[in-house]
């Protein structure tokens, strides 16, 4: 997977993913779907990563300012 833009907050560090069905960027993050219904994140907030890790059969991600919607 490829991105541009401003990685201040890495959000735009998805060159790793793979298997990713579905994206929707926020404000300081990237959301991936893959396949398989697990979520990947890119970004953080103040520091802080989204932690997605234990969100499974996920069929949509959507992605507002600060927020993740799945």
């Amino acid at each position: 997977m490829v991105a541009t833009g401003n990685n201040n907050s890495g959000a735009l560090d998805v060159s790793s993913w793979t298997g990713i069905t579905q994206i929707a960027a926020g404000w300081v993050f990237t959301l991936g779907l893959k396949g398989d219904g697990t979520v990947v994140a890119a970004g953080s907030y103040q520091g802080n990563a989204y932690n997605v890790s234990s969100w499974t059969g996920i069929v949509q991600v959507g992605a507002g300012w600060y927020s993740a919607l799945v």
